[in-house]
């Protein structure tokens, strides 16, 4: 929250004043210092396109920003001056942008310049937007370009040599699925209530129906992440449990999740990895609501959870979900305050997507003209509702059973 210098006199808790008068004072120094270079960046605009950003490391989903912005590059030329947070989600993936892009300065340099450029320029021309909503819409670059970042020769033998020793066998193809829990982030912060999140979190028992249907499709089934709450309650030879194996590492990770045929999971950073190395992503238990951020980039078969109203005891459909204004609601609270339920996916609802996307992957799938023209009824009804600011041109795949059992959702 940004507060006006006369509304920071009168706060009354002298230690917040003063870290709040530090700050302001070192932002005037900081302007005063630089501005030469800063009065020349502005008057230089039109000879120079230079972009200042700092990519948030920290998380393993934006991370993958950086593939974007590789992709971008090519094909508009910026001088850039870039820095990164800390502490690095993933430091092997992080090694490999790192050969693609230089990092030479301070985070706090690039910070206090791309605030001074925002302040004088009243806009965010100097600006890359990492880490915000206004950046997603980059992503769709992905789409239609090769990526940026390779393994060496002797990174590829490594990889081999891991994976053989985690339990798939050389010619054997796998997939990647993964649940979202709140393991990784109480580890990471245990002091931090992420609580507000839990409305995106799923048990892993629910895939089992879709796991084994994969197996028999003859794909080993690898289930990521670096910390989940349980184990898989079930054995197969092509079945494994990756985060509870002791040599888990931040170089397995990105092996796996980069040369896995595809991946299988929900809203959580970890599947944009395979993402940015050209797999395909399927989703589930995603957010009815926020279906549009998918419309830039995610052309494959999702589904999503399902929303119940326990005061008039019905499923919610696309109308009543926009003219509530619930699909805004990206906090557990929020759905709680209205007495909403957010129903995950079931284990039939899973197993059935797993049936289609065998189907896609063995290239045996076909449309018939009653789930074509469910399809499009859902976005046009989607899109009827929509009242946000961003929306892509893709039109994902609602998962064809899980539409056809869920026609409420196109009620008028």
């Amino acid at each position: 929250m940004k507060l006006h210098f006369k509304q920071v006199l009168k706060i009354k808790n002298y230690i917040i004043l003063f870290k709040l008068l530090l700050s302001y004072s070192s932002t005037l120094l900081f302007n005063i210092v630089f501005s030469p270079l800063i009065f020349f960046i502005l008057i230089s605009k039109k000879k120079f396109d230079i972009k200042f950003g700092i990519f948030y490391a920290s998380r393993i989903g934006s991370l993958s920003e950086m593939e974007v912005f590789l992709a971008l590059q090519k094909k508009r030329k910026t001088i850039n001056v870039l820095s990164f947070d800390k502490p690095v989600a993933n430091i092997f993936l992080f090694k490999m942008f790192s050969r693609e892009i230089n990092f030479f300065f301070p985070n706090y340099f690039v910070k206090k310049m791309d605030q001074a450029l925002k302040f004088f320029s009243r806009s965010t021309k100097f600006s890359w937007s990492f880490g915000q909503l206004s950046f997603f819409p980059n992503y769709k670059i992905l789409l239609n370009t090769d990526i940026n970042i390779k393994f060496t020769q002797e990174e590829i033998e490594k990889g081999k040599k891991m994976i053989r020793e985690l339990g798939i066998k050389e010619k054997n193809k796998w997939i990647c699925v993964h649940n979202r829990d709140d393991a990784y982030l109480k580890f990471k912060n245990p002091t931090y209530d992420y609580s507000y999140h839990s409305f995106r979190d799923f048990e892993i028992s629910t895939m089992n129906k879709a796991i084994m249907k994969f197996i028999e499709n003859g794909l080993t089934v690898v289930r990521v992440g670096s910390k989940q709450k349980q184990k898989i309650n079930l054995k197969h030879e092509k079945l494994i449990d990756y985060p509870f194996y002791s040599k888990r590492n931040d170089f397995l990770d990105i092996f796996l999740l980069s040369h896995c045929e595809f991946c299988v999971g929900s809203d959580s950073g970890i599947i944009t990895i395979p993402f940015i190395f050209r797999k395909p992503v399927y989703r589930i238990n995603y957010g009815l609501g926020h279906l549009d951020a998918l419309t830039y980039c995610y052309p494959w078969p999702l589904i999503t959870k399902k929303i119940f109203d326990l005061e008039k005891n019905k499923y919610l459909n696309l109308k009543e979900i926009f003219n509530r204004g619930i699909d805004k609601f990206d906090r557990t609270e929020q759905f709680d305050n209205y007495n909403l339920k957010l129903i995950p996916n079931s284990e039939d609802e899973i197993r059935n997507l797993s049936l289609e996307i065998n189907s896609r992957y063995n290239k045996t799938w076909q449309d018939n003209p009653e789930d074509v023209e469910l399809q499009k009824k859902f976005w046009i009804t989607y899109k009827k509702m929509y009242n946000k600011r961003f929306m892509g041109n893709i039109e994902p795949k609602i998962g064809t059973s899980f539409l056809r059992n869920n026609q409420y959702l196109l009620e008028q």
